[in-house]
């Protein structure tokens, strides 16, 4: 066991049922540091989501087969966790934020979050308007999904993360500041970046840029067009 490693996998291959037996992933293998930010990028198409769903345990479940591998979250096997107890641990927001809801609010999905991890009943509206405050939402969280914005959508997700999350978990961001305003941007960065200092939560974003990172972020690691995973950057090292 790697007492230094918040989130890792060994030797994952992994294929979507759908296209014809071609793995999108080969043989990856990746290391993601306790209490640390770290910057995954590369190419389109490289298999960054793919690898960010499976470290979430979201794959082989939902239309896919991992051939093979192994997923750990501190040092046990992804899958010896409950789901309560994996939803206290690791959290992921989408690229997509459309796949992260299903309640028709962000208040209801917030109350359904707690309801899940047994939260007790009279914690749950204060912890509902802070989630909301951190990310901008507070006027917004009776408005329906269907009539809010892509960057709004976004930030509920957040919103959501913001909730779940305790102490020195793991957070997982797809693509976090997609259709996000500049200024929302970087405010949610602050407050992600001082999440980790304060309570030593482990960040992991995949991101095309690293606008939000660069000043903030620990590590950057590169998937090349092979889906191999490069050795990790020191962010010192690119500033």
């Amino acid at each position: 066991m790697n007492n230094s490693e918040a989130l890792g996998c060994a030797g994952l291959t992994f294929r979507y049922l759908e296209q014809n037996k071609k793995n999108v992933l080969q043989d990856v293998s990746v290391s993601f540091p306790k209490g640390q930010i770290t910057v995954l990028m590369g190419r389109s198409g490289c298999g960054k989501s793919t690898l960010a769903a499976l470290l979430a345990g979201l794959y082989p479940e939902n239309g896919g087969i991992l051939v093979s591998g192994s997923i750990r979250l501190f040092g046990k096997k992804l899958s010896d966790f409950s789901i309560p107890e994996r939803a206290q641990k690791l959290s992921m927001m989408f690229q997509n934020a459309d796949l992260q809801f299903c309640m028709e609010t962000l208040r209801e999905e917030m109350l359904f979050c707690l309801e899940n991890i047994s939260c007790p009943q009279e914690e749950m509206d204060r912890k509902v308007r802070l989630a909301a405050d951190k990310t901008g939402m507070t006027d917004l969280l009776d408005r329906k999904f269907a009539t809010l914005s892509g960057g709004e959508k976004q930030k509920a997700a957040l919103a959501c993360i913001f909730l779940l999350q305790k102490g020195d978990g793991v957070i997982l961001l797809d693509e976090p500041f997609a259709n996000i305003d500049a200024y929302w941007a970087e405010r949610i960065a602050a407050d992600l970046k001082a999440m980790n200092q304060e309570h030593g939560m482990t960040i992991i974003a995949v991101d095309h840029s690293l606008d939000h990172w660069l000043e903030r972020a620990d590590l950057l690691i590169v998937m090349d067009g092979e889906s191999h995973v490069l050795d990790p950057i020191p962010m010192a090292e690119v500033r």
